[in-house]
Protein backbone atom coordinates (compact mmCIF):
# COMPACT_ATOMS: atom_id res chain seq x y z
CA UNK A 1 0.00 0.00 0.00
CA UNK A 2 2.63 2.26 0.62
CA UNK A 3 5.19 0.84 -2.14
CA UNK A 4 2.82 1.55 -5.38
CA UNK A 5 4.10 4.42 -7.66
CA UNK A 6 0.12 5.66 -6.94
CA UNK A 7 1.51 6.76 -3.50
CA UNK A 8 4.14 8.94 -4.81
CA UNK A 9 2.39 10.24 -7.37
CA UNK A 10 -0.43 11.68 -4.77
CA UNK A 11 2.39 12.86 -2.60
CA UNK A 12 3.44 15.25 -5.21
CA UNK A 13 0.64 16.29 -7.00
CA UNK A 14 -1.62 19.47 -6.81
CA UNK A 15 -4.20 17.71 -4.23
CA UNK A 16 -1.44 17.57 -1.52
CA UNK A 17 -0.15 20.81 -2.38
CA UNK A 18 -3.54 22.28 -1.89
CA UNK A 19 -3.60 20.47 1.66
CA UNK A 20 0.06 22.09 2.49
CA UNK A 21 -1.49 25.30 1.84
CA UNK A 22 -3.95 25.46 4.07
CA UNK A 23 -2.05 23.59 7.04
CA UNK A 24 0.33 26.93 6.09
CA UNK A 25 -2.79 29.43 6.20
CA UNK A 26 -3.90 27.75 9.35
CA UNK A 27 -0.98 28.11 10.83
CA UNK A 28 -0.61 31.61 10.02
CA UNK A 29 -4.15 32.39 10.72
CA UNK A 30 -4.83 30.37 13.93
CA UNK A 31 -2.23 29.79 16.38
CA UNK A 32 -3.96 29.53 19.44
CA UNK A 33 -5.57 26.68 17.56
CA UNK A 34 -3.55 25.02 15.24
CA UNK A 35 -2.33 21.90 17.35
CA UNK A 36 -5.54 21.17 19.05
CA UNK A 37 -8.59 21.55 16.69
CA UNK A 38 -10.16 18.65 14.85
CA UNK A 39 -11.38 20.86 12.44
CA UNK A 40 -8.22 22.55 10.98
CA UNK A 41 -4.85 23.01 11.69
CA UNK A 42 -1.90 20.21 12.15
CA UNK A 43 -4.46 16.90 13.25
CA UNK A 44 -6.96 17.96 10.50
CA UNK A 45 -3.83 18.18 7.81
CA UNK A 46 -2.47 15.12 8.79
CA UNK A 47 -5.81 13.32 8.96
CA UNK A 48 -6.76 14.28 5.58
CA UNK A 49 -3.16 14.15 3.75
CA UNK A 50 -2.32 10.57 5.10
CA UNK A 51 -5.64 9.07 3.92
CA UNK A 52 -5.20 11.10 0.73
CA UNK A 53 -1.58 10.10 -0.17
CA UNK A 54 -1.67 6.09 1.00
CA UNK A 55 -5.62 5.26 0.23
CA UNK A 56 -6.46 8.20 -2.54
CA UNK A 57 -9.79 9.17 -0.53
CA UNK A 58 -10.63 12.84 -1.42
CA UNK A 59 -9.58 15.18 1.07
CA UNK A 60 -13.22 17.22 0.17
CA UNK A 61 -15.55 14.48 0.49
CA UNK A 62 -17.00 15.77 3.55
CA UNK A 63 -18.69 12.16 4.31
CA UNK A 64 -15.88 10.25 4.45
CA UNK A 65 -13.74 13.10 6.28
CA UNK A 66 -16.67 13.34 8.91
CA UNK A 67 -15.68 9.37 9.70
CA UNK A 68 -12.27 9.29 9.70
CA UNK A 69 -12.06 12.25 12.09
CA UNK A 70 -14.92 10.17 14.75
CA UNK A 71 -12.47 7.18 14.24
CA UNK A 72 -8.89 9.15 14.60
CA UNK A 73 -9.47 12.30 17.29
CA UNK A 74 -9.50 11.56 20.81
CA UNK A 75 -8.67 8.89 22.92
CA UNK A 76 -11.64 6.63 22.87
CA UNK A 77 -11.34 4.96 19.51
CA UNK A 78 -7.90 3.78 20.22
CA UNK A 79 -9.06 2.37 23.01
CA UNK A 80 -10.73 0.04 21.57
CA UNK A 81 -6.97 -2.00 20.76
CA UNK A 82 -6.22 -2.61 24.54
CA UNK A 83 -7.17 -5.76 25.68
CA UNK A 84 -9.47 -6.95 27.44
CA UNK A 85 -10.58 -3.69 28.19
CA UNK A 86 -11.05 -2.46 24.34
CA UNK A 87 -14.04 -5.06 24.16
CA UNK A 88 -16.21 -2.54 26.49
CA UNK A 89 -15.54 0.37 24.57
CA UNK A 90 -18.07 0.15 21.24
CA UNK A 91 -15.95 0.50 19.16
CA UNK A 92 -17.02 -1.72 16.18
CA UNK A 93 -19.70 0.60 14.22
CA UNK A 94 -17.16 3.09 13.52
CA UNK A 95 -14.15 1.13 12.75
CA UNK A 96 -16.55 -1.09 10.50
CA UNK A 97 -17.52 2.59 8.54
CA UNK A 98 -13.82 3.00 8.03
CA UNK A 99 -12.79 -0.59 7.11
CA UNK A 100 -15.44 0.46 4.19
CA UNK A 101 -13.91 3.37 3.22
CA UNK A 102 -10.92 1.83 2.87
CA UNK A 103 -12.06 -0.82 0.88
CA UNK A 104 -14.05 1.42 -1.76
CA UNK A 105 -10.27 3.24 -2.09
CA UNK A 106 -8.28 3.55 -4.86
CA UNK A 107 -5.73 1.83 -2.69
CA UNK A 108 -7.79 -1.79 -2.40
CA UNK A 109 -8.78 -1.59 -6.23
CA UNK A 110 -6.49 -4.10 -6.87
CA UNK A 111 -6.11 -5.78 -4.10
CA UNK A 112 -7.10 -9.91 -5.14
CA UNK A 113 -8.86 -11.19 -1.61
CA UNK A 114 -7.98 -14.83 -0.51
CA UNK A 115 -4.45 -14.86 -2.64
CA UNK A 116 -2.52 -17.56 -0.56
CA UNK A 117 0.62 -15.21 -1.40
CA UNK A 118 -1.11 -12.44 1.20
CA UNK A 119 -2.15 -15.61 3.61
CA UNK A 120 -5.71 -15.87 2.15
CA UNK A 121 -6.71 -12.40 3.39
CA UNK A 122 -10.25 -10.78 2.68
CA UNK A 123 -10.67 -7.33 1.98
CA UNK A 124 -12.12 -7.12 4.81
CA UNK A 125 -9.66 -8.30 6.64
CA UNK A 126 -6.97 -6.18 5.13
CA UNK A 127 -9.30 -2.80 5.88
CA UNK A 128 -10.06 -3.76 9.48
CA UNK A 129 -5.92 -4.33 9.74
CA UNK A 130 -4.90 -1.31 7.77
CA UNK A 131 -7.36 0.65 9.96
CA UNK A 132 -5.96 -0.58 13.48
CA UNK A 133 -2.29 0.55 11.95
CA UNK A 134 -3.49 3.82 11.04
CA UNK A 135 -5.81 4.59 14.30
CA UNK A 136 -2.48 3.02 16.73
CA UNK A 137 0.82 3.77 14.92
CA UNK A 138 -0.33 6.33 11.27
CA UNK A 139 -2.43 9.36 11.84
CA UNK A 140 -1.54 9.02 15.59
CA UNK A 141 2.39 8.62 15.13
CA UNK A 142 2.72 11.17 12.55
CA UNK A 143 0.26 13.88 14.51
CA UNK A 144 3.05 13.66 18.10
CA UNK A 145 6.29 13.45 15.90
CA UNK A 146 5.04 17.04 14.00
CA UNK A 147 4.08 18.32 17.16
CA UNK A 148 7.64 17.22 18.33
CA UNK A 149 9.33 18.82 15.57
CA UNK A 150 6.99 21.93 15.05
CA UNK A 151 7.52 23.10 18.81
CA UNK A 152 3.81 22.53 20.54
CA UNK A 153 5.50 22.03 23.39
CA UNK A 154 9.58 22.24 24.55
CA UNK A 155 12.09 19.06 24.59
CA UNK A 156 12.11 17.18 27.95
CA UNK A 157 13.62 18.50 30.98
CA UNK A 158 17.23 15.92 31.16
CA UNK A 159 19.37 15.93 33.90
CA UNK A 160 21.31 19.09 34.15
CA UNK A 161 19.30 21.46 32.59
CA UNK A 162 18.01 24.34 34.01
CA UNK A 163 15.02 24.43 31.53
CA UNK A 164 13.10 22.86 29.14
CA UNK A 165 14.70 23.36 25.20
CA UNK A 166 12.61 24.81 22.74
CA UNK A 167 13.46 23.30 19.45
CA UNK A 168 11.89 26.25 17.50
CA UNK A 169 14.96 28.33 18.29
CA UNK A 170 17.01 26.04 16.07
CA UNK A 171 14.51 25.51 13.26
CA UNK A 172 14.26 29.74 13.13
CA UNK A 173 17.95 29.78 12.01
CA UNK A 174 18.04 26.49 9.81
CA UNK A 175 18.32 27.00 5.87
CA UNK A 176 14.84 25.88 5.00
CA UNK A 177 16.24 25.09 0.85
CA UNK A 178 18.47 23.19 2.61
CA UNK A 179 16.87 19.33 2.77
CA UNK A 180 19.22 17.36 4.90
CA UNK A 181 19.82 20.02 7.78
CA UNK A 182 16.11 19.79 7.89
CA UNK A 183 15.91 16.24 7.87
CA UNK A 184 18.57 16.25 10.97
CA UNK A 185 16.73 18.32 12.70
CA UNK A 186 13.79 16.36 12.82
CA UNK A 187 15.96 13.21 13.87
CA UNK A 188 17.63 15.18 16.93
CA UNK A 189 14.30 16.17 17.75
CA UNK A 190 12.46 12.64 17.51
CA UNK A 191 15.93 11.79 19.68
CA UNK A 192 15.28 13.57 22.88
CA UNK A 193 11.49 12.79 22.58
CA UNK A 194 10.64 9.73 20.82
CA UNK A 195 7.39 9.46 19.52
CA UNK A 196 7.58 5.78 20.26
CA UNK A 197 9.54 5.47 23.57
CA UNK A 198 9.50 1.55 23.61
CA UNK A 199 9.20 -1.07 21.37
CA UNK A 200 9.53 -4.84 21.93
CA UNK A 201 11.34 -7.97 20.58
CA UNK A 202 10.15 -11.99 21.60
CA UNK A 203 12.85 -14.07 22.40
CA UNK A 204 12.93 -16.88 19.45
CA UNK A 205 14.61 -19.23 22.42
CA UNK A 206 15.85 -19.59 26.11
CA UNK A 207 18.51 -17.57 26.84
CA UNK A 208 20.57 -15.71 29.97
CA UNK A 209 21.42 -12.70 30.80
CA UNK A 210 23.57 -11.10 33.76
CA UNK A 211 21.62 -8.41 35.68
CA UNK A 212 24.10 -6.27 38.25
CA UNK A 213 25.90 -9.35 38.79
CA UNK A 214 23.61 -12.47 38.87
CA UNK A 215 22.42 -14.30 36.13
CA UNK A 216 18.62 -14.82 34.82
CA UNK A 217 17.30 -17.07 32.65
CA UNK A 218 14.30 -16.56 30.66
CA UNK A 219 11.92 -19.08 28.50
CA UNK A 220 11.75 -18.58 24.86
CA UNK A 221 8.43 -16.30 23.63
CA UNK A 222 9.56 -13.96 26.88
CA UNK A 223 8.75 -10.53 25.25
CA UNK A 224 12.01 -8.08 25.89
CA UNK A 225 11.27 -4.22 25.53
CA UNK A 226 13.26 -1.91 23.75
CA UNK A 227 13.85 1.22 25.12
CA UNK A 228 14.34 3.57 21.80
CA UNK A 229 14.00 6.35 24.43
CA UNK A 230 16.91 5.46 27.03
CA UNK A 231 18.74 4.11 23.75
CA UNK A 232 18.64 7.74 21.94
CA UNK A 233 19.98 9.19 24.78
CA UNK A 234 22.47 6.62 26.41
CA UNK A 235 25.58 8.55 26.84
CA UNK A 236 27.77 5.54 26.80
CA UNK A 237 26.75 5.90 22.95
CA UNK A 238 26.33 9.78 22.18
CA UNK A 239 28.57 10.86 24.68
CA UNK A 240 28.43 14.03 26.90
CA UNK A 241 26.24 16.05 25.17
CA UNK A 242 23.61 13.22 24.99
CA UNK A 243 20.82 15.41 26.57
CA UNK A 244 22.13 18.38 24.48
CA UNK A 245 20.37 19.32 21.20
CA UNK A 246 22.26 19.04 18.20
CA UNK A 247 21.24 18.10 14.92
CA UNK A 248 25.06 18.84 13.30
CA UNK A 249 26.13 15.43 15.48
CA UNK A 250 27.81 13.80 13.01
CA UNK A 251 26.50 9.63 14.08
CA UNK A 252 23.30 11.05 13.83
CA UNK A 253 21.43 10.06 10.61
CA UNK A 254 23.02 6.63 10.85
CA UNK A 255 22.50 5.56 14.37
CA UNK A 256 18.81 7.23 15.61
CA UNK A 257 16.21 4.44 16.66
CA UNK A 258 13.24 6.74 16.68
CA UNK A 259 11.58 4.77 13.33
CA UNK A 260 12.41 1.61 15.57
CA UNK A 261 15.62 0.62 13.36
CA UNK A 262 18.87 2.14 13.53
CA UNK A 263 19.74 4.79 11.14
CA UNK A 264 19.37 2.74 7.57
CA UNK A 265 19.45 -0.78 9.60
CA UNK A 266 16.65 -2.97 10.41
CA UNK A 267 15.34 -5.98 10.94
CA UNK A 268 12.25 -5.75 8.45
CA UNK A 269 9.97 -4.00 11.81
CA UNK A 270 11.47 -0.62 10.81
CA UNK A 271 8.16 1.90 10.25
CA UNK A 272 6.95 1.42 6.75
CA UNK A 273 6.29 5.25 6.20
CA UNK A 274 9.42 6.46 7.38
CA UNK A 275 10.24 7.97 4.32
CA UNK A 276 6.79 9.67 3.94
CA UNK A 277 6.70 10.96 6.83
CA UNK A 278 10.56 12.12 6.60
CA UNK A 279 9.39 13.88 3.53
CA UNK A 280 6.12 15.57 4.42
CA UNK A 281 7.61 16.94 8.00
CA UNK A 282 10.34 18.19 5.43
CA UNK A 283 7.44 20.11 3.44
CA UNK A 284 5.96 21.52 6.58
CA UNK A 285 8.84 22.74 7.96
CA UNK A 286 9.48 24.79 4.64
CA UNK A 287 5.96 26.17 4.71
CA UNK A 288 5.97 26.66 8.12
CA UNK A 289 9.27 27.88 8.42
CA UNK A 290 8.38 30.60 5.93
CA UNK A 291 5.74 31.77 7.79
CA UNK A 292 7.10 32.59 10.65
CA UNK A 293 9.83 34.58 9.16
CA UNK A 294 7.73 36.74 7.57
CA UNK A 295 5.21 36.93 10.22
CA UNK A 296 7.95 37.58 12.79
CA UNK A 297 6.80 34.71 15.00
CA UNK A 298 10.08 34.07 15.99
Amino acid sequence: MLGNADVEARRLDSTSASLLDELASDYANSSSTFFDSTTSGLFDFINRYLHYVMFGIDPADAVSHATLVEFFSGEAPIGHYFWPHGYFLGQHDVIDKVAALYMASPAFSDFVANDPAYFSMTSRELAALAASIMRIAGVQGFYQTSKIVLGSFKLPLYPGAAERFDQRTVWDVLDLSDTQQLQQYIMECTRLDAPVSVAHHVAPAEFTVNIDGSSYTYPRGTKIAIPIGLGNTDKKFWGDSAYSFNSSRPELMSNIMSFNSRGDSHAGRECPAKVLVMQTLTAMLQRLGAVRRASGRL
